[in-house]
């Protein structure tokens, strides 16, 4: 299982944050999400496909999402 740090603008741009990001709201008006529990052969690029359109860019309370929460919408 890999753990992946996902970048969520405002707009609702989604992708792979820079490996030094932490978890939560940026100064920018972005959101850092940390997925765990990732599938080895999940890409980060799935994982991004799977995660536009969630509507994630209004939850500013939770930034850790498990895997199983991404794909099961």
């Amino acid at each position: 299982m890999a753990t992946h740090l996902i970048k969520v603008a405002r707009e609702g741009y989604v992708a792979k944050a820079v490996r030094t990001a932490r978890p939560g709201a940026t100064t920018g008006g972005s959101n850092i999400f940390e997925v765990v529990n990732v599938p080895d052969d999940v890409t980060v690029e799935q994982l991004i496909k799977a995660m536009e359109g969630l509507g994630l860019e209004a939850e500013t309370n939770r930034f850790r999402l498990d895997y199983s929460e991404v794909v099961r919408v």
